[in-house]
């Protein structure tokens, strides 16, 4: 429960591409299996359709209408080794201080997110690889808050929290959460509970 909590924790103080699934959940499940991961429906969330867009060819997706807030998963298998580099530490970084392979990688995607269009209100946290390893399984999680421009990621919703994760010599995984607001999500997330919403997705021990 320590990375939801510095997350949630991180949103207040930020408030102050692969193959379409065709089949949903079967695909989805098998892709997360290739990638050494185990995914877990979101508790209380109905299935979302994968929606074409320019920007990401994210692979499921589920929502929950009477919280606004829809989730999207992107899971990559055999991403390969990357670059060893230090983890962000807790706390707020903008475009202009990464470095880091997975997270110059990231900043893309957070780009295209946002709706292709560069924005240095993007913003990136990370966390004690001791943390993610404990909880997901990760060698390390970087949170992306994003502000959402335009429609181009098939979304009119306004705001983004992107969670970031990568295993050496193993997967990449991102989980997009939309809704309008930084605040919005930090309602939803409360409400429907953390283990409900967060842990779904991890890496196999």
């Amino acid at each position: 429960m320590k990375i939801f909590h510095a997350f949630i924790a991180l949103l207040f103080i930020a408030a102050t591409t692969h193959a379409q699934s065709k089949n949903g959940n079967v695909d989805f499940n098998q892709i997360v299996n290739k990638a050494g991961m185990t995914f877990s429906t979101p508790k209380g969330s109905v299935k979302a359709a994968v929606v074409k867009n320019k920007q990401i060819a994210y692979q499921y997706a589920v929502k929950y209408p009477d919280h606004n807030l829809e989730i999207r998963y992107l899971v990559m298998p055999s991403a390969g080794k990357a670059t060893k580099a230090p983890v962000a530490s807790p706390g707020n970084k903008s475009a202009s201080q990464i470095n880091d392979p997975f997270d110059m990688f990231c900043m893309d995607l957070a780009t295209k997110a946002g709706g292709g269009i560069k924005d240095p209100q993007i913003q990136v946290a990370g966390f004690d690889p001791a943390q993610g390893k404990k909880e997901f399984g990760a060698d390390k999680i970087t949170f992306w808050m994003i502000p959402v421009k335009n429609n181009s990621f098939g979304t009119e919703y306004k705001f983004c929290n992107m969670v970031a994760m990568h295993k050496e010599n193993g997967a990449n995984a991102f989980v997009f959460y939309l809704a309008n607001s930084l605040q919005d999500i930090t309602k939803a997330f409360g409400e429907i509970g953390p283990r409900n919403v967060y842990y779904n997705l991890k890496y196999k021990p």
